[in-house]
């Protein structure tokens, strides 16, 4: 969030994420964790959803852009998984 620390807005209240692009479900994170680090994850299915939980949520980024159009999604959503499980499973710098 460089360019927001760079010319922070007082008083405003932004919504950011990946947006459609960087969208995806539980099911997919697993996917895709596990066909990048070749690993097979251990996981446990609830039938029954969490009280409060979203079904699901995109988030738009429409404000932010209209007060910093320079800025843009510079990662992927697979590069991100990537770069969390080296952090955290390989002890490497990413």
């Amino acid at each position: 969030m460089d360019i927001f620390f760079k010319k922070p807005l007082k008083d405003e209240v932004f919504n950011l994420g990946g947006g459609r692009e960087n969208s995806a479900s539980l099911i997919e994170i697993i996917d895709t964790s596990q066909s990048l680090t070749n690993k097979k994850l251990s996981i446990m299915y609830q039938k029954e959803a969490r009280i409060d939980n979203h079904k699901w949520w995109i988030t738009k980024f429409t404000k932010f852009k209209k007060f910093y159009p320079s800025w843009k999604i510079y990662q992927s959503l697979d590069n991100i998984i990537l770069k969390i499980y080296k952090r955290y499973n390989d002890n490497s710098k990413v």
